[in-house]
Protein backbone atom coordinates (compact mmCIF):
# COMPACT_ATOMS: atom_id res chain seq x y z
CA UNK A 1 0.00 0.00 0.00
CA UNK A 2 1.24 3.41 -0.60
CA UNK A 3 0.01 7.23 -0.04
CA UNK A 4 0.93 9.53 -2.64
CA UNK A 5 -0.05 13.75 -3.37
CA UNK A 6 -2.72 14.08 -5.45
CA UNK A 7 -2.25 16.22 -8.52
CA UNK A 8 -2.57 19.61 -7.54
CA UNK A 9 -1.71 19.00 -3.71
CA UNK A 10 -5.01 19.22 -2.70
CA UNK A 11 -5.74 15.80 -1.82
CA UNK A 12 -4.19 12.34 -1.53
CA UNK A 13 -4.64 9.48 -3.92
CA UNK A 14 -4.10 5.83 -1.73
CA UNK A 15 -2.69 2.98 -4.23
CA UNK A 16 -2.24 -0.28 -3.43
CA UNK A 17 -0.33 -2.91 -4.36
CA UNK A 18 -2.40 -5.31 -5.82
CA UNK A 19 -6.05 -4.79 -6.99
CA UNK A 20 -8.91 -3.74 -5.38
CA UNK A 21 -11.90 -5.27 -7.08
CA UNK A 22 -14.95 -3.04 -6.56
CA UNK A 23 -18.68 -2.58 -7.51
CA UNK A 24 -21.94 -0.36 -6.49
CA UNK A 25 -24.27 -2.84 -5.65
CA UNK A 26 -27.83 -1.48 -6.59
CA UNK A 27 -31.42 -2.39 -8.06
CA UNK A 28 -31.49 -2.28 -11.60
CA UNK A 29 -33.35 0.84 -13.05
CA UNK A 30 -33.52 1.72 -9.21
CA UNK A 31 -35.60 5.50 -9.33
CA UNK A 32 -34.26 7.76 -7.55
CA UNK A 33 -30.34 6.38 -7.73
CA UNK A 34 -29.05 7.49 -4.32
CA UNK A 35 -26.33 10.48 -4.79
CA UNK A 36 -22.93 9.54 -3.90
CA UNK A 37 -21.64 10.26 -0.72
CA UNK A 38 -19.41 13.75 -1.12
CA UNK A 39 -16.14 14.71 -0.59
CA UNK A 40 -12.33 14.93 -2.70
CA UNK A 41 -12.57 10.88 -1.92
CA UNK A 42 -15.64 10.10 -2.94
CA UNK A 43 -14.81 7.90 -5.92
CA UNK A 44 -12.59 4.97 -6.82
CA UNK A 45 -10.56 5.25 -9.54
CA UNK A 46 -11.44 1.92 -11.71
CA UNK A 47 -7.89 1.50 -13.14
CA UNK A 48 -4.78 -0.87 -11.48
CA UNK A 49 -1.50 -0.77 -14.44
CA UNK A 50 -2.96 -1.29 -17.73
CA UNK A 51 -6.64 -3.42 -16.22
CA UNK A 52 -9.27 -0.30 -16.31
CA UNK A 53 -12.88 -1.60 -15.55
CA UNK A 54 -16.53 -0.15 -15.98
CA UNK A 55 -18.56 1.75 -18.76
CA UNK A 56 -16.85 4.24 -20.66
CA UNK A 57 -17.78 7.85 -20.62
CA UNK A 58 -17.73 9.49 -24.07
CA UNK A 59 -17.80 12.76 -22.83
CA UNK A 60 -14.42 12.12 -20.71
CA UNK A 61 -12.70 11.23 -23.89
CA UNK A 62 -13.76 7.49 -23.64
CA UNK A 63 -12.26 7.05 -20.12
CA UNK A 64 -14.22 4.43 -17.70
CA UNK A 65 -16.24 6.13 -15.10
CA UNK A 66 -15.07 5.74 -11.81
CA UNK A 67 -17.34 4.29 -8.58
CA UNK A 68 -19.26 6.96 -6.88
CA UNK A 69 -19.53 5.82 -2.75
CA UNK A 70 -16.66 6.62 -0.77
CA UNK A 71 -16.15 9.54 1.58
CA UNK A 72 -13.49 8.78 3.14
CA UNK A 73 -10.27 6.35 4.13
CA UNK A 74 -8.91 7.04 7.10
CA UNK A 75 -5.13 5.40 7.36
CA UNK A 76 -4.00 4.87 10.91
CA UNK A 77 -0.98 2.76 13.16
CA UNK A 78 -4.16 0.18 13.67
CA UNK A 79 -5.20 -0.23 10.11
CA UNK A 80 -7.23 1.52 7.34
CA UNK A 81 -10.91 2.23 7.67
CA UNK A 82 -13.48 3.15 4.73
CA UNK A 83 -16.43 4.82 5.23
CA UNK A 84 -18.94 4.23 2.46
CA UNK A 85 -22.58 3.64 0.41
CA UNK A 86 -23.23 0.26 2.54
CA UNK A 87 -23.83 -1.02 -1.50
CA UNK A 88 -20.02 -0.53 -2.58
CA UNK A 89 -19.12 -3.83 -2.24
CA UNK A 90 -14.54 -4.37 -2.42
CA UNK A 91 -12.41 -7.24 -3.25
CA UNK A 92 -8.80 -7.35 -1.52
CA UNK A 93 -6.11 -9.52 -3.09
CA UNK A 94 -3.40 -11.24 -1.52
CA UNK A 95 -0.13 -11.56 -2.66
CA UNK A 96 -0.90 -14.77 -4.11
CA UNK A 97 -4.13 -13.72 -5.64
CA UNK A 98 -6.82 -14.92 -3.39
CA UNK A 99 -9.71 -12.73 -2.88
CA UNK A 100 -11.84 -11.75 -0.06
CA UNK A 101 -14.45 -8.86 1.38
CA UNK A 102 -12.46 -5.46 1.73
CA UNK A 103 -14.70 -5.01 4.91
CA UNK A 104 -12.03 -8.34 6.49
CA UNK A 105 -9.38 -7.62 4.69
CA UNK A 106 -7.06 -6.44 7.75
CA UNK A 107 -9.13 -8.53 10.34
CA UNK A 108 -8.34 -11.91 9.97
CA UNK A 109 -6.49 -14.54 7.29
CA UNK A 110 -7.76 -15.43 4.30
CA UNK A 111 -10.02 -18.99 4.97
CA UNK A 112 -11.29 -21.22 2.34
CA UNK A 113 -15.10 -22.11 2.31
CA UNK A 114 -17.44 -24.18 0.45
CA UNK A 115 -19.32 -23.85 -2.89
CA UNK A 116 -21.09 -20.35 -3.11
CA UNK A 117 -21.38 -17.70 -6.21
CA UNK A 118 -18.57 -18.18 -8.86
CA UNK A 119 -17.60 -16.69 -12.65
CA UNK A 120 -15.76 -18.51 -15.23
CA UNK A 121 -13.96 -16.65 -18.51
CA UNK A 122 -13.31 -18.67 -21.30
CA UNK A 123 -11.26 -17.72 -24.50
CA UNK A 124 -13.08 -18.84 -27.60
CA UNK A 125 -11.46 -16.87 -30.10
CA UNK A 126 -8.05 -15.12 -30.71
CA UNK A 127 -7.81 -11.77 -32.63
CA UNK A 128 -6.67 -12.21 -36.07
CA UNK A 129 -7.03 -10.99 -39.85
CA UNK A 130 -9.92 -13.44 -40.47
CA UNK A 131 -11.99 -12.16 -37.64
CA UNK A 132 -11.27 -9.02 -38.10
CA UNK A 133 -8.57 -8.92 -35.21
CA UNK A 134 -11.13 -9.48 -31.99
CA UNK A 135 -11.04 -11.60 -29.09
CA UNK A 136 -13.66 -13.62 -28.08
CA UNK A 137 -14.50 -14.92 -24.55
CA UNK A 138 -17.37 -16.32 -22.32
CA UNK A 139 -17.83 -15.07 -18.99
CA UNK A 140 -20.23 -17.84 -17.26
CA UNK A 141 -21.69 -17.31 -13.67
CA UNK A 142 -23.20 -19.15 -10.97
CA UNK A 143 -25.28 -18.06 -8.31
CA UNK A 144 -26.66 -20.16 -6.11
CA UNK A 145 -29.92 -19.59 -3.83
CA UNK A 146 -29.20 -16.70 -2.03
CA UNK A 147 -32.68 -16.14 -0.13
CA UNK A 148 -36.01 -17.47 0.30
CA UNK A 149 -37.83 -14.81 1.19
CA UNK A 150 -35.74 -11.32 -0.55
CA UNK A 151 -34.75 -10.58 -4.19
CA UNK A 152 -30.95 -9.76 -3.92
CA UNK A 153 -28.86 -7.22 -6.00
CA UNK A 154 -25.64 -8.82 -7.63
CA UNK A 155 -22.75 -6.95 -9.77
CA UNK A 156 -20.77 -8.24 -12.34
CA UNK A 157 -17.94 -5.92 -13.66
CA UNK A 158 -15.27 -7.01 -16.60
CA UNK A 159 -12.17 -5.38 -17.36
CA UNK A 160 -9.84 -5.52 -19.98
CA UNK A 161 -6.07 -4.35 -20.79
CA UNK A 162 -6.17 -1.01 -22.42
CA UNK A 163 -2.79 -0.76 -24.10
CA UNK A 164 -4.43 -4.24 -26.03
CA UNK A 165 -7.84 -3.23 -26.80
CA UNK A 166 -10.13 -0.73 -27.99
CA UNK A 167 -12.62 0.17 -25.34
CA UNK A 168 -14.80 2.53 -27.63
CA UNK A 169 -15.70 -0.80 -30.11
CA UNK A 170 -16.04 -3.16 -27.60
CA UNK A 171 -19.46 -5.25 -26.91
CA UNK A 172 -21.35 -7.93 -25.46
CA UNK A 173 -24.62 -9.42 -25.22
CA UNK A 174 -26.36 -11.65 -22.57
CA UNK A 175 -27.56 -15.26 -24.57
CA UNK A 176 -30.26 -17.43 -23.77
CA UNK A 177 -28.50 -20.44 -21.92
CA UNK A 178 -25.19 -21.28 -20.41
CA UNK A 179 -24.42 -23.26 -23.68
CA UNK A 180 -25.37 -20.96 -26.66
CA UNK A 181 -22.53 -19.72 -27.87
CA UNK A 182 -23.45 -16.92 -30.33
CA UNK A 183 -25.39 -13.81 -29.51
CA UNK A 184 -29.19 -14.21 -29.98
CA UNK A 185 -30.05 -11.05 -28.41
CA UNK A 186 -29.15 -6.58 -29.40
CA UNK A 187 -25.15 -6.31 -28.79
CA UNK A 188 -24.42 -3.52 -25.80
CA UNK A 189 -21.93 -1.29 -27.47
CA UNK A 190 -19.96 -0.49 -24.26
CA UNK A 191 -18.02 -2.46 -21.12
CA UNK A 192 -19.86 -5.44 -19.18
CA UNK A 193 -20.73 -3.53 -15.82
CA UNK A 194 -24.07 -4.71 -14.45
CA UNK A 195 -26.24 -5.30 -12.09
CA UNK A 196 -28.81 -8.10 -11.70
CA UNK A 197 -31.58 -8.91 -9.02
CA UNK A 198 -31.66 -12.38 -8.19
CA UNK A 199 -35.36 -13.00 -7.41
CA UNK A 200 -36.02 -14.92 -3.93
CA UNK A 201 -35.90 -18.62 -4.08
CA UNK A 202 -34.10 -19.06 -7.63
CA UNK A 203 -30.42 -20.16 -8.10
CA UNK A 204 -29.24 -18.44 -11.62
CA UNK A 205 -26.89 -19.43 -14.25
CA UNK A 206 -25.89 -16.77 -16.81
CA UNK A 207 -23.68 -16.26 -19.64
CA UNK A 208 -22.39 -13.23 -21.87
CA UNK A 209 -20.42 -13.31 -24.28
CA UNK A 210 -17.90 -10.40 -24.96
CA UNK A 211 -15.66 -9.10 -27.87
CA UNK A 212 -12.85 -6.84 -28.05
CA UNK A 213 -11.22 -5.88 -30.91
CA UNK A 214 -7.75 -5.24 -30.89
CA UNK A 215 -6.29 -1.24 -30.87
CA UNK A 216 -5.13 -0.13 -33.94
CA UNK A 217 -1.62 -1.20 -34.70
CA UNK A 218 -1.81 -4.40 -32.24
CA UNK A 219 -2.07 -7.51 -34.53
CA UNK A 220 -1.61 -10.04 -31.24
CA UNK A 221 -2.43 -11.30 -27.82
CA UNK A 222 1.40 -11.98 -25.55
CA UNK A 223 1.40 -15.45 -24.73
CA UNK A 224 2.59 -14.65 -20.55
CA UNK A 225 1.47 -15.06 -17.18
CA UNK A 226 -0.60 -11.57 -17.07
CA UNK A 227 -4.19 -11.43 -17.64
CA UNK A 228 -5.42 -9.53 -20.58
CA UNK A 229 -9.10 -9.27 -19.12
CA UNK A 230 -10.65 -9.74 -15.88
CA UNK A 231 -14.21 -10.34 -14.93
CA UNK A 232 -15.74 -10.31 -11.04
CA UNK A 233 -18.59 -11.02 -9.55
CA UNK A 234 -20.00 -8.98 -7.18
CA UNK A 235 -22.72 -10.17 -3.87
CA UNK A 236 -23.57 -7.98 -0.68
CA UNK A 237 -21.46 -8.87 1.98
CA UNK A 238 -22.54 -11.24 4.65
CA UNK A 239 -24.19 -13.75 1.88
CA UNK A 240 -20.26 -15.57 1.27
CA UNK A 241 -17.35 -15.15 2.12
CA UNK A 242 -15.30 -17.26 -0.50
CA UNK A 243 -14.51 -15.43 -3.01
CA UNK A 244 -11.60 -16.77 -5.03
CA UNK A 245 -13.84 -18.30 -7.07
CA UNK A 246 -15.73 -15.49 -7.85
CA UNK A 247 -12.85 -13.31 -10.08
CA UNK A 248 -11.79 -15.16 -13.24
CA UNK A 249 -9.07 -14.30 -15.30
CA UNK A 250 -8.26 -14.39 -19.52
CA UNK A 251 -5.26 -14.38 -21.29
CA UNK A 252 -3.47 -14.06 -25.17
CA UNK A 253 -4.35 -18.25 -25.51
CA UNK A 254 -7.72 -20.29 -26.25
CA UNK A 255 -8.96 -22.07 -22.70
CA UNK A 256 -8.76 -25.41 -22.58
CA UNK A 257 -12.40 -25.78 -22.01
CA UNK A 258 -13.89 -27.05 -19.12
CA UNK A 259 -16.55 -30.00 -19.82
CA UNK A 260 -20.16 -28.43 -20.72
CA UNK A 261 -23.08 -29.64 -19.03
CA UNK A 262 -26.02 -30.19 -21.35
CA UNK A 263 -29.77 -30.14 -19.95
CA UNK A 264 -32.88 -31.94 -21.32
CA UNK A 265 -36.26 -32.22 -21.26
CA UNK A 266 -35.54 -34.78 -18.35
CA UNK A 267 -34.07 -32.91 -16.47
CA UNK A 268 -36.36 -29.42 -17.02
CA UNK A 269 -38.89 -32.32 -15.75
CA UNK A 270 -37.40 -32.25 -11.68
CA UNK A 271 -39.38 -29.25 -11.56
CA UNK A 272 -42.43 -31.20 -12.24
CA UNK A 273 -42.25 -34.13 -9.59
CA UNK A 274 -45.01 -35.46 -8.04
CA UNK A 275 -45.41 -36.33 -3.87
CA UNK A 276 -43.52 -38.99 -3.46
CA UNK A 277 -42.76 -39.93 -6.84
CA UNK A 278 -39.84 -40.85 -8.70
CA UNK A 279 -37.99 -40.10 -12.21
CA UNK A 280 -36.34 -42.79 -14.17
CA UNK A 281 -33.95 -42.44 -17.11
CA UNK A 282 -33.28 -38.60 -16.74
CA UNK A 283 -30.56 -37.29 -18.92
CA UNK A 284 -27.79 -34.97 -19.93
CA UNK A 285 -25.46 -34.23 -22.34
CA UNK A 286 -21.86 -33.72 -21.61
CA UNK A 287 -19.49 -31.93 -24.34
CA UNK A 288 -15.71 -31.53 -24.25
CA UNK A 289 -12.66 -30.05 -25.97
CA UNK A 290 -10.28 -33.10 -24.96
CA UNK A 291 -10.13 -35.82 -26.43
CA UNK A 292 -10.69 -39.35 -23.88
CA UNK A 293 -7.44 -41.87 -23.49
CA UNK A 294 -7.99 -45.52 -21.71
CA UNK A 295 -8.72 -44.57 -17.76
CA UNK A 296 -9.27 -41.00 -18.85
CA UNK A 297 -12.86 -40.68 -19.92
CA UNK A 298 -15.15 -37.61 -19.70
CA UNK A 299 -17.65 -38.37 -16.58
CA UNK A 300 -20.03 -36.90 -13.74
CA UNK A 301 -21.13 -37.65 -10.82
CA UNK A 302 -24.93 -36.58 -9.69
CA UNK A 303 -25.89 -35.57 -5.87
CA UNK A 304 -29.63 -34.81 -5.25
CA UNK A 305 -30.42 -32.86 -2.05
CA UNK A 306 -33.31 -32.80 0.08
CA UNK A 307 -33.93 -30.46 2.77
CA UNK A 308 -29.94 -30.35 3.14
CA UNK A 309 -29.66 -33.62 3.03
CA UNK A 310 -27.74 -35.58 0.23
CA UNK A 311 -28.22 -38.61 -1.39
CA UNK A 312 -25.57 -39.57 -4.33
CA UNK A 313 -27.47 -41.26 -7.66
CA UNK A 314 -25.13 -43.58 -9.73
CA UNK A 315 -24.60 -41.78 -13.05
CA UNK A 316 -24.64 -43.87 -16.43
CA UNK A 317 -22.55 -42.08 -18.74
CA UNK A 318 -22.37 -44.98 -21.32
CA UNK A 319 -19.20 -47.02 -22.20
CA UNK A 320 -15.73 -47.55 -20.96
CA UNK A 321 -13.95 -47.07 -24.41
CA UNK A 322 -13.04 -44.13 -25.04
CA UNK A 323 -13.92 -41.89 -27.88
CA UNK A 324 -11.25 -40.78 -29.75
CA UNK A 325 -12.53 -40.83 -33.34
CA UNK A 326 -13.52 -36.80 -33.12
CA UNK A 327 -11.64 -33.33 -31.48
CA UNK A 328 -14.45 -32.95 -29.65
CA UNK A 329 -15.73 -35.87 -26.97
CA UNK A 330 -19.63 -35.79 -26.20
CA UNK A 331 -21.54 -38.27 -24.04
CA UNK A 332 -25.05 -38.95 -22.89
CA UNK A 333 -25.94 -39.38 -18.73
CA UNK A 334 -28.27 -40.96 -17.30
CA UNK A 335 -29.77 -41.55 -13.80
CA UNK A 336 -32.71 -41.89 -11.77
CA UNK A 337 -34.73 -39.67 -9.10
CA UNK A 338 -36.00 -41.08 -6.51
CA UNK A 339 -37.78 -38.98 -3.47
CA UNK A 340 -36.93 -39.73 -0.26
CA UNK A 341 -40.55 -40.48 1.36
CA UNK A 342 -43.44 -41.71 0.08
CA UNK A 343 -45.26 -38.41 1.13
CA UNK A 344 -42.37 -35.87 0.77
CA UNK A 345 -43.29 -32.66 -1.31
CA UNK A 346 -41.55 -29.19 -1.47
CA UNK A 347 -43.85 -26.65 -2.62
CA UNK A 348 -46.56 -24.84 -0.99
CA UNK A 349 -48.04 -23.24 -4.42
CA UNK A 350 -46.61 -24.18 -8.29
CA UNK A 351 -42.46 -23.98 -8.05
CA UNK A 352 -43.08 -22.15 -4.08
CA UNK A 353 -40.97 -23.84 -1.73
CA UNK A 354 -42.33 -24.50 1.70
CA UNK A 355 -40.69 -22.30 4.17
CA UNK A 356 -37.03 -23.65 5.05
CA UNK A 357 -37.32 -26.35 1.99
CA UNK A 358 -35.31 -27.30 -0.40
CA UNK A 359 -34.12 -29.98 -2.79
CA UNK A 360 -31.88 -29.57 -5.90
CA UNK A 361 -29.83 -31.59 -8.61
CA UNK A 362 -25.95 -31.22 -8.28
CA UNK A 363 -23.99 -32.48 -11.75
CA UNK A 364 -20.49 -32.30 -11.55
CA UNK A 365 -18.99 -33.32 -14.95
CA UNK A 366 -15.22 -34.00 -15.36
CA UNK A 367 -13.06 -34.16 -18.40
CA UNK A 368 -10.18 -36.08 -18.87
CA UNK A 369 -7.89 -33.71 -17.93
CA UNK A 370 -9.82 -33.73 -14.56
CA UNK A 371 -11.23 -30.10 -15.06
CA UNK A 372 -14.93 -30.03 -13.73
CA UNK A 373 -18.09 -28.33 -14.11
CA UNK A 374 -20.65 -27.94 -11.75
CA UNK A 375 -24.47 -27.12 -12.71
CA UNK A 376 -27.26 -26.76 -10.04
CA UNK A 377 -30.61 -27.39 -10.81
CA UNK A 378 -33.48 -26.73 -8.30
CA UNK A 379 -36.18 -30.19 -8.07
CA UNK A 380 -39.91 -29.15 -7.05
CA UNK A 381 -42.35 -31.66 -5.62
CA UNK A 382 -45.97 -31.00 -5.66
CA UNK A 383 -48.00 -31.70 -3.18
CA UNK A 384 -50.70 -34.96 -4.29
CA UNK A 385 -52.90 -34.58 -0.96
CA UNK A 386 -52.56 -33.00 2.52
CA UNK A 387 -51.67 -35.51 5.19
CA UNK A 388 -53.64 -35.77 8.61
CA UNK A 389 -52.02 -34.20 11.33
CA UNK A 390 -49.95 -36.70 13.84
CA UNK A 391 -49.80 -37.29 17.43
CA UNK A 392 -49.37 -39.58 19.97
CA UNK A 393 -50.43 -40.71 24.01
CA UNK A 394 -47.12 -40.48 26.18
CA UNK A 395 -46.67 -44.10 27.06
CA UNK A 396 -45.59 -43.40 30.38
CA UNK A 397 -48.58 -42.07 31.63
CA UNK A 398 -51.29 -43.79 28.96
CA UNK A 399 -49.40 -47.25 28.08
CA UNK A 400 -51.37 -49.48 25.95
CA UNK A 401 -54.15 -51.57 27.39
CA UNK A 402 -53.81 -55.45 27.83
CA UNK A 403 -55.86 -57.33 25.43
CA UNK A 404 -56.62 -56.69 21.59
CA UNK A 405 -57.52 -53.51 21.11
CA UNK A 406 -54.68 -51.51 22.50
CA UNK A 407 -56.42 -48.60 23.76
CA UNK A 408 -53.69 -46.19 25.33
CA UNK A 409 -55.19 -46.17 28.91
CA UNK A 410 -54.80 -43.64 32.16
CA UNK A 411 -55.06 -45.37 35.13
CA UNK A 412 -55.46 -43.78 38.57
CA UNK A 413 -54.88 -46.06 41.37
CA UNK A 414 -56.80 -44.62 44.43
CA UNK A 415 -54.41 -46.54 47.00
CA UNK A 416 -51.78 -43.58 45.12
CA UNK A 417 -53.53 -40.64 45.13
CA UNK A 418 -50.88 -37.74 44.72
CA UNK A 419 -49.91 -39.83 41.51
CA UNK A 420 -50.39 -37.43 38.25
CA UNK A 421 -52.95 -39.67 36.49
CA UNK A 422 -55.16 -39.21 39.91
CA UNK A 423 -54.48 -35.44 40.42
CA UNK A 424 -55.71 -34.78 37.24
CA UNK A 425 -52.49 -33.07 35.60
CA UNK A 426 -49.83 -34.40 32.87
CA UNK A 427 -48.00 -31.88 31.48
CA UNK A 428 -46.80 -34.28 28.50
CA UNK A 429 -49.72 -36.16 28.17
CA UNK A 430 -50.10 -35.82 23.90
CA UNK A 431 -46.87 -36.16 22.28
CA UNK A 432 -44.79 -36.19 18.39
CA UNK A 433 -48.01 -33.94 17.73
CA UNK A 434 -47.49 -32.21 14.28
CA UNK A 435 -49.28 -31.09 11.03
CA UNK A 436 -48.35 -34.12 8.87
CA UNK A 437 -45.96 -37.36 8.70
CA UNK A 438 -42.44 -36.73 9.38
CA UNK A 439 -41.27 -36.83 5.50
CA UNK A 440 -44.32 -34.41 4.48
CA UNK A 441 -41.64 -31.91 4.73
CA UNK A 442 -43.97 -29.41 3.03
CA UNK A 443 -46.56 -29.68 5.64
CA UNK A 444 -44.29 -29.61 8.88
CA UNK A 445 -42.73 -26.41 7.40
CA UNK A 446 -46.13 -24.72 6.56
CA UNK A 447 -48.47 -25.67 8.48
CA UNK A 448 -49.71 -25.78 11.73
CA UNK A 449 -52.19 -27.68 14.10
CA UNK A 450 -54.90 -27.08 16.62
CA UNK A 451 -57.37 -28.73 19.12
CA UNK A 452 -61.02 -29.71 17.95
CA UNK A 453 -62.79 -28.33 21.26
CA UNK A 454 -65.79 -30.29 22.01
CA UNK A 455 -67.78 -29.86 24.93
CA UNK A 456 -70.45 -31.67 24.33
CA UNK A 457 -70.11 -33.96 27.83
CA UNK A 458 -70.15 -30.92 29.94
CA UNK A 459 -68.40 -30.71 33.36
CA UNK A 460 -66.21 -27.85 31.44
CA UNK A 461 -63.71 -30.28 29.80
CA UNK A 462 -62.92 -29.64 25.78
CA UNK A 463 -62.78 -33.09 24.32
CA UNK A 464 -65.79 -35.75 24.60
CA UNK A 465 -65.24 -38.31 27.16
CA UNK A 466 -68.34 -41.03 27.84
CA UNK A 467 -68.71 -43.41 30.50
CA UNK A 468 -68.19 -46.91 29.54
CA UNK A 469 -71.00 -49.42 30.19
CA UNK A 470 -71.82 -49.56 33.53
CA UNK A 471 -69.41 -47.02 34.85
CA UNK A 472 -70.34 -44.47 37.47
CA UNK A 473 -69.47 -40.68 36.74
CA UNK A 474 -66.02 -40.68 37.27
CA UNK A 475 -65.81 -36.86 37.09
CA UNK A 476 -66.20 -33.84 39.48
CA UNK A 477 -68.71 -31.55 38.73
CA UNK A 478 -66.53 -29.46 37.00
CA UNK A 479 -63.69 -31.75 36.49
CA UNK A 480 -64.15 -32.83 32.81
CA UNK A 481 -60.97 -33.27 31.23
CA UNK A 482 -59.05 -30.26 28.95
CA UNK A 483 -56.46 -30.81 26.40
CA UNK A 484 -54.34 -27.70 25.73
CA UNK A 485 -51.43 -27.99 22.93
CA UNK A 486 -48.14 -26.20 24.32
CA UNK A 487 -44.97 -25.78 23.25
CA UNK A 488 -45.78 -24.76 19.50
CA UNK A 489 -48.40 -27.01 19.41
CA UNK A 490 -45.69 -30.04 19.27
CA UNK A 491 -46.85 -31.34 22.76
CA UNK A 492 -50.16 -31.78 24.79
CA UNK A 493 -51.55 -31.29 28.56
CA UNK A 494 -54.79 -32.78 30.11
CA UNK A 495 -56.00 -32.03 33.24
CA UNK A 496 -58.88 -32.81 34.84
CA UNK A 497 -60.83 -33.65 38.02
CA UNK A 498 -61.96 -37.02 39.60
CA UNK A 499 -64.65 -37.47 42.07
CA UNK A 500 -64.63 -40.10 44.31
CA UNK A 501 -65.97 -43.31 42.12
CA UNK A 502 -64.35 -45.96 40.38
CA UNK A 503 -64.94 -46.97 36.89
CA UNK A 504 -64.08 -45.89 33.92
CA UNK A 505 -64.52 -43.18 30.56
CA UNK A 506 -63.54 -43.52 26.76
CA UNK A 507 -62.57 -39.91 25.78
CA UNK A 508 -61.50 -39.03 22.12
CA UNK A 509 -59.15 -36.17 20.86
CA UNK A 510 -59.00 -34.33 17.86
CA UNK A 511 -56.50 -32.59 15.94
CA UNK A 512 -56.82 -30.44 13.00
CA UNK A 513 -54.32 -28.58 10.76
CA UNK A 514 -53.82 -25.15 9.70
CA UNK A 515 -51.72 -22.27 7.86
CA UNK A 516 -50.91 -22.80 4.57
CA UNK A 517 -52.13 -25.16 2.25
CA UNK A 518 -51.19 -26.59 -1.35
CA UNK A 519 -53.49 -24.79 -3.80
CA UNK A 520 -56.66 -26.06 -3.79
CA UNK A 521 -56.33 -28.23 -0.46
CA UNK A 522 -57.99 -27.92 2.52
CA UNK A 523 -57.54 -28.99 6.31
CA UNK A 524 -57.27 -32.44 7.51
CA UNK A 525 -58.34 -33.83 11.19
CA UNK A 526 -57.24 -36.77 13.09
CA UNK A 527 -59.04 -38.04 15.58
CA UNK A 528 -57.46 -41.08 18.44
CA UNK A 529 -59.61 -42.29 21.55
CA UNK A 530 -58.14 -43.30 24.90
CA UNK A 531 -59.27 -44.08 28.67
CA UNK A 532 -59.49 -43.34 32.12
CA UNK A 533 -59.60 -45.58 34.33
CA UNK A 534 -60.18 -44.94 38.55
CA UNK A 535 -59.14 -48.03 40.28
CA UNK A 536 -58.82 -49.56 43.92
Amino acid sequence: MQVVPYAGGTSTQLGVQMPLLCALLRAPNQTPVPPPLEGANSYINPTFGNIVFGPVSPTAANQQTPIPGVATWTYTSSGLSMLGDPSLICYGTSGNGVMRYSSGLFVDDFEPLGFDASIVSRVVQLPSINNGYVYKYYVDFAIPVLSQTNNVVIGLRDGYDKSLFDSTTSYYCTVATTTSTECNSTSIHDNLSVTVAIPAGNMVLGRYIVFRPLKAGVTSLPVTSSPVTIAALYLPDGYEKRVDNNVSATYGSLTDARPEIVASATTSALATLTEGGSLNGVTFGLDDDTTETTGNLLSAEATLTFNNVPFQTTVNCGSATPITASPRVTRTCSFDVVTPAIDYATDIALNTYAPGVSANLRIVATDPRGQTTTLDLPIHVRSLDNDKPVFGFSTRFAPPAAGPDKTPTVTCSQAVSDSPQCVGSISDFLVDIAPGPEGATDEVAAQTVALVPDTSTGRNGNIACVLDSGSAQIFGLNGGPRVTLTSGGKVGSIAYGLGKSQGSATCTVKITDGGTFYTGQSASNETKTFRIVVAP
